[in-house]
Protein backbone atom coordinates (compact mmCIF):
# COMPACT_ATOMS: atom_id res chain seq x y z
CA UNK A 1 0.00 0.00 0.00
CA UNK A 2 1.19 3.30 -1.20
CA UNK A 3 2.15 6.34 1.80
CA UNK A 4 -0.35 8.95 -0.71
CA UNK A 5 -3.15 6.02 0.07
CA UNK A 6 -2.56 5.72 3.90
CA UNK A 7 -1.86 9.52 4.38
CA UNK A 8 -5.34 10.40 2.92
CA UNK A 9 -6.89 6.97 4.70
CA UNK A 10 -5.55 8.63 8.18
CA UNK A 11 -6.59 12.29 7.35
CA UNK A 12 -10.34 10.79 6.56
CA UNK A 13 -10.68 8.38 9.30
CA UNK A 14 -12.49 6.47 6.61
CA UNK A 15 -10.48 2.57 6.28
CA UNK A 16 -11.30 0.11 3.27
CA UNK A 17 -14.52 -1.99 3.66
CA UNK A 18 -12.87 -5.89 4.39
CA UNK A 19 -13.82 -8.83 2.15
CA UNK A 20 -16.90 -10.99 3.30
CA UNK A 21 -15.78 -13.92 5.07
CA UNK A 22 -16.65 -17.21 3.08
CA UNK A 23 -19.21 -19.20 5.19
CA UNK A 24 -17.56 -23.37 6.11
CA UNK A 25 -20.32 -25.16 3.68
CA UNK A 26 -22.22 -28.09 5.04
CA UNK A 27 -20.30 -30.85 3.95
CA UNK A 28 -23.44 -33.53 4.43
CA UNK A 29 -25.39 -32.21 1.61
CA UNK A 30 -25.28 -34.14 -1.32
CA UNK A 31 -27.74 -33.08 -3.68
CA UNK A 32 -25.13 -31.24 -6.29
CA UNK A 33 -22.57 -34.24 -5.50
CA UNK A 34 -22.10 -35.67 -8.95
CA UNK A 35 -22.72 -40.06 -7.94
CA UNK A 36 -19.64 -42.18 -8.39
CA UNK A 37 -21.29 -44.83 -11.06
CA UNK A 38 -22.10 -41.50 -13.03
CA UNK A 39 -18.25 -40.10 -12.47
CA UNK A 40 -16.46 -43.34 -13.46
CA UNK A 41 -19.47 -44.11 -16.73
CA UNK A 42 -18.28 -40.26 -17.77
CA UNK A 43 -14.97 -40.55 -17.23
CA UNK A 44 -14.57 -44.20 -19.41
CA UNK A 45 -16.74 -42.27 -21.97
CA UNK A 46 -14.43 -39.26 -22.21
CA UNK A 47 -11.23 -41.25 -22.26
CA UNK A 48 -13.01 -43.19 -25.19
CA UNK A 49 -14.34 -40.76 -27.51
CA UNK A 50 -11.41 -38.36 -26.85
CA UNK A 51 -8.52 -40.99 -26.43
CA UNK A 52 -8.70 -42.62 -29.55
CA UNK A 53 -8.32 -39.56 -31.59
CA UNK A 54 -5.97 -38.44 -29.76
CA UNK A 55 -3.68 -41.82 -30.06
CA UNK A 56 -4.56 -41.40 -34.25
CA UNK A 57 -3.52 -37.63 -33.98
CA UNK A 58 -0.04 -39.04 -32.27
CA UNK A 59 0.03 -41.92 -34.55
CA UNK A 60 -0.40 -39.35 -37.61
CA UNK A 61 2.79 -38.16 -37.04
CA UNK A 62 4.86 -41.26 -36.40
CA UNK A 63 3.44 -42.68 -40.00
CA UNK A 64 4.01 -39.61 -41.53
CA UNK A 65 8.05 -40.07 -40.29
CA UNK A 66 8.47 -43.70 -41.71
CA UNK A 67 6.55 -42.94 -44.65
CA UNK A 68 9.33 -40.04 -45.30
CA UNK A 69 11.87 -42.94 -44.02
CA UNK A 70 11.09 -45.09 -46.72
CA UNK A 71 11.00 -42.37 -49.76
CA UNK A 72 7.01 -41.15 -49.83
CA UNK A 73 7.05 -38.55 -47.91
CA UNK A 74 3.97 -36.41 -47.37
CA UNK A 75 3.47 -32.84 -46.89
CA UNK A 76 4.20 -31.48 -43.74
CA UNK A 77 0.51 -29.32 -43.99
CA UNK A 78 -0.97 -32.84 -45.13
CA UNK A 79 0.29 -33.96 -42.09
CA UNK A 80 -0.86 -30.86 -39.73
CA UNK A 81 -4.19 -30.61 -41.11
CA UNK A 82 -5.08 -34.64 -40.88
CA UNK A 83 -3.39 -34.31 -36.81
CA UNK A 84 -5.44 -30.98 -36.08
CA UNK A 85 -8.61 -32.72 -37.33
CA UNK A 86 -8.24 -35.74 -35.06
CA UNK A 87 -7.27 -32.99 -31.97
CA UNK A 88 -10.41 -31.15 -33.07
CA UNK A 89 -12.43 -34.71 -32.83
CA UNK A 90 -10.91 -35.51 -29.71
CA UNK A 91 -12.36 -31.85 -28.12
CA UNK A 92 -15.93 -32.90 -29.53
CA UNK A 93 -15.45 -36.39 -28.51
CA UNK A 94 -15.15 -34.89 -24.38
CA UNK A 95 -18.46 -32.73 -24.95
CA UNK A 96 -19.79 -36.36 -26.36
CA UNK A 97 -18.33 -38.07 -23.80
CA UNK A 98 -19.77 -36.28 -21.13
CA UNK A 99 -23.77 -35.49 -22.65
CA UNK A 100 -23.55 -39.19 -23.68
CA UNK A 101 -23.46 -40.78 -20.36
CA UNK A 102 -26.77 -41.46 -18.53
CA UNK A 103 -26.60 -39.45 -15.72
CA UNK A 104 -29.18 -41.63 -13.52
CA UNK A 105 -26.49 -43.73 -11.57
CA UNK A 106 -29.36 -46.77 -11.60
CA UNK A 107 -29.28 -47.08 -15.39
CA UNK A 108 -26.17 -47.92 -17.40
CA UNK A 109 -27.16 -46.23 -20.80
CA UNK A 110 -26.96 -47.52 -24.34
CA UNK A 111 -23.14 -48.39 -25.76
CA UNK A 112 -23.48 -45.34 -28.48
CA UNK A 113 -25.24 -42.77 -26.04
CA UNK A 114 -27.45 -41.37 -28.73
CA UNK A 115 -30.64 -41.32 -26.61
CA UNK A 116 -28.79 -39.97 -23.33
CA UNK A 117 -26.77 -37.06 -25.57
CA UNK A 118 -30.51 -36.06 -26.51
CA UNK A 119 -31.50 -36.26 -22.96
CA UNK A 120 -29.02 -34.87 -21.57
CA UNK A 121 -28.44 -31.62 -24.06
CA UNK A 122 -32.32 -30.64 -23.56
CA UNK A 123 -31.34 -30.80 -20.10
CA UNK A 124 -28.67 -28.80 -20.28
CA UNK A 125 -30.31 -26.19 -22.99
CA UNK A 126 -33.87 -26.15 -20.83
CA UNK A 127 -31.40 -24.86 -17.88
CA UNK A 128 -29.92 -21.81 -19.86
CA UNK A 129 -33.00 -20.83 -20.97
CA UNK A 130 -34.50 -20.31 -17.70
CA UNK A 131 -31.24 -19.08 -16.34
CA UNK A 132 -31.49 -16.33 -19.09
CA UNK A 133 -35.33 -15.96 -18.66
CA UNK A 134 -34.35 -14.93 -15.00
CA UNK A 135 -31.81 -12.72 -15.61
CA UNK A 136 -34.55 -10.98 -18.15
CA UNK A 137 -36.94 -10.58 -15.78
CA UNK A 138 -33.90 -9.05 -12.94
CA UNK A 139 -33.00 -6.77 -15.49
CA UNK A 140 -36.22 -5.57 -16.10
Amino acid sequence: MGKKSRAKREETGVQPESLPVAKPTNRRDNSLVIPKEVSNRTLGRVLLFSGVPIVFAMATYFVAALAARSGYPFPNVAVLLVSLGFFGISVVGITYGYLSASWDPAERGSFTGIQEFKENSARILAALKEEGAERREEKS
